[in-house]
């Protein structure tokens, strides 16, 4: 989670905490009211997302990036992928950057 904070802070991107606890009505509200495009999540939150996408819910998202990548992940993925989402893997978006030239 660290490295995405510091990340995120670097780009100037908004950061919005989602919890375990918080229920899905929440979930929906703050995505709705940020129109957040990527979430960073674990297995366990994406299952959450997952079903509350087959309620007409999480509208906005539309990338996943994957913090865990074990292989319950490839399984996540393929449904995500089935209701319209991009998923990439942490270790895949740490590559990229590394492979990116940018110049500060």
């Amino acid at each position: 989670w660290h490295s995405t904070l510091l990340a995120s802070a670097l780009c100037r991107a908004s950061i919005v905490g989602f919890y375990d606890s918080m229920g899905e009505t929440a979930v929906d509200y703050c995505l709705k009211q940020t129109q957040m495009p990527t979430m960073f999540v674990t297995a366990p939150y994406l299952k959450k997302i997952l079903g509350m996408r087959t309620r007409g819910m999480c509208t906005s998202l539309k990338n996943i990036v994957m913090f865990d990548t074990d292989g319950e992940t490839a399984e996540l993925q393929e449904q995500a992928t089935s209701q319209g989402l991009r998923v990439v893997t942490l270790a895949e978006v740490l590559q990229r950057g590394r492979a990116s030239v940018f110049r500060w």
